[in-house]
């Protein structure tokens, strides 16, 4: 869902001088994750069971959101 919505949200809510970088440094990110995804899944799945996937990423989501508040102007709380 970042993926697919993070640039729309980086448009509506940026200046135009800064939304180029804005999505490179979103673009680089993204890979960065998606490089480091399989090793990080595979040393979770080596050394815990599969669950723990699901239970890492509830901490990750969580400040996400809390970043998400903080940073973009306008938004609604209590969505």
């Amino acid at each position: 869902m970042i993926t697919a919505t993070g640039p729309a949200l980086l448009l509506v809510s940026l200046p135009e001088q800064v939304r180029g970088r804005a999505l490179g440094y979103f673009s680089a990110a993204n890979a960065r994750g998606l490089a480091a995804g399989f090793g990080l899944g595979g040393v979770i799945l080596h050394l815990l069971s599969w669950e723990w996937i699901f239970y890492l990423n509830v901490p990750v989501g969580i400040c996400a959101v809390a970043i998400a508040y903080l940073v973009i102007p306008g938004m609604p709380v209590g969505v």
